[in-house]
């Protein structure tokens, strides 16, 4: 790939240190559709993120009008877009990529 890709608006912090790292790495050997695949990742690991963010400030249950503890949504949410955060690393051949911060 010769153009030049920025890191995509939007991205997070995180997202964004990934995107960079990938692309100085592998730059010359990026298909489009890789390309593709790194602007949906940076999309998984914003709702991740925000989840994962969500459960820390609320917790990991509530009580609901029935005053029954359930799990809270963003449980799912988190458990779903980290798999697809994974399945999309290991469809750019990165499933052993480590960064610095834990999923």
């Amino acid at each position: 790939m010769a153009t030049k890709l920025r890191v995509p608006e939007g991205a997070n912090e995180r997202a964004a240190k990934l995107w960079t790292s990938i692309y100085k790495s592998y730059s010359e050997d990026l298909s489009d559709s890789q390309v593709e695949l790194m602007h949906r990742l940076v999309e998984v690991i914003g709702v991740a993120d925000d989840a994962l963010a969500e459960l820390k400030t609320d917790g990991l249950t509530f009580i609901d009008k029935s005053l029954q503890p359930k799990e809270h949504p963003c449980v799912k949410i988190a458990k779903e877009f980290i798999a697809l955060e994974k399945a999309i690393l290991t469809a750019l051949y990165l499933d052993e990529y480590e960064d610095d911060e834990p999923i």
